[in-house]
């Protein structure tokens, strides 16, 4: 007796290819629909930080990790909180945030987020720092990495951002993938989500406004910007998580 072999006919070949791509539809979906929470809840995580600290300026006539006297103004203040500031009326600076930042001495970037969550102005920070990580030392960002607050000015201006011109001086949430400092490996989106998040909170632009990404502006695969001028874009085709940002809050 001579056997047959049966294969999958064509109807079937088909039907199955329908499925697959069916599939891979819904995960490209569901990928989509989960970046974009993300981004309105990173999008409200600036907002609401923002608020916090004009909140605590308003209360307290000071900046937080910058009171020369906490436990005496603030209820409950131990570990980090407990660290006085050297009352400049800014929080802390770029030199202190830029490469070496660290548990002891605490820098006033660090004793900021204790303060505010101490008056219950924030959450997402541990009462007592046991490691610099986000989710302990400093809050998380629902986008990736996290949040660490400091006064950058003329003329310590960390230098990871792309803009050929200096931001503006002032008090900004640098969105890093590191809690350790703020460096250009330590960025934590892609350029594509970066522009939308930047669409989001700001005008759009890499180089330009309240929010300015850290990042490099060379051609290849670690590019985030398309160049350091006023002009520049983000690198919409670049998939690697090459763009962090700076988030201005206030003077």
């Amino acid at each position: 007796m001579i056997k047959t072999q049966k294969g999958f006919t064509l109807v079937e070949l088909a039907i199955a290819l329908v499925i697959i791509g069916l599939l891979l539809a819904g995960i490209l979906k569901g990928r989509e629909l989960i970046t974009s929470a993300q981004l309105n809840m990173t999008a409200s995580q600036t907002k609401s930080l923002t608020a916090a600290l004009i909140t605590f300026h308003d209360m307290q006539r000071g900046m937080p990790g910058d009171l020369t006297a906490p436990t005496t103004r603030l209820t409950n203040c131990a570990n980090q909180c407990a660290v006085a500031g050297n009352g400049d009326g800014r929080i802390g600076n770029a030199a202190e945030v830029a490469l070496a930042r660290s548990l002891s001495p605490a820098p006033e970037s660090l004793v900021a987020w204790a303060q505010m969550s101490t008056m219950n102005l924030i959450s997402g920070t541990l009462p007592e720092v046991t490691a610099l990580e986000f989710g302990n030392s400093d809050p998380a960002a629902a986008i990736g990495g996290g949040y660490v607050i400091s006064y950058l000015g003329t003329p310590v201006f960390p230098l990871p951002y792309i803009t050929a011109t200096q931001p503006r001086d002032g008090h900004y949430l640098a969105l890093v993938s590191r809690a350790d400092g703020i460096q250009v490996t330590t960025t934590t989106m892609t350029p594509p989500v970066a522009e939308r998040l930047d669409r989001k909170i700001d005008d759009g632009k890499p180089n330009t406004g309240g929010m300015v990404a850290i990042g490099i502006a060379l051609a290849g695969s670690q590019q985030c910007a398309t160049s350091t001028a006023a002009s520049g874009l983000y690198a919409s085709t670049v998939s690697n998580e090459n763009c962090g940002a700076f988030i201005r809050m206030r003077d």
